[in-house]
């Protein structure tokens, strides 16, 4: 399962982390059953590695917000080598009653 948003101008970094991005994970309505999910992010503005550091700086500032595992933070995560911009952050889900390791893969278009 698979969500996607643009990081750009008029697209920041609350929607892609919000309720209709990561929240959906968050609050089961995707990958219920499922350990990982996969975040794809569309950078329209910018570059990448700026990108990454706003939304780790965001999990990293309000941890609790997005349910964020101590012991899996964000970090960068090579699955395809030349997918330079994957990283993995764990997240707990309560209400679903498992956890879920989240893969955010950020794509240039700019």
């Amino acid at each position: 399962m698979f969500e996607a948003k643009r990081l750009g101008k008029n697209h920041a970094v609350g929607g892609y982390l919000g309720k209709d991005g990561l929240g959906c994970f968050l609050n089961g309505q995707y990958a219920r059953e499922s350990d990982h999910g996969g975040m794809l992010g569309y950078v329209q503005s910018e570059d990448a590695d700026k990108w990454a550091r706003k939304i780790e700086r965001k999990l990293q500032e309000t941890p609790e917000d997005f349910s964020v595992t101590g012991d899996s933070p964000w970090r960068h995560e090579t699955v395809i080598a030349t997918l330079d911009h994957t990283y993995r952050s764990g997240h707990s889900r309560v209400s679903v009653g498992r956890a879920i390791e989240v893969y955010h893969i950020l794509l240039t278009f700019n």
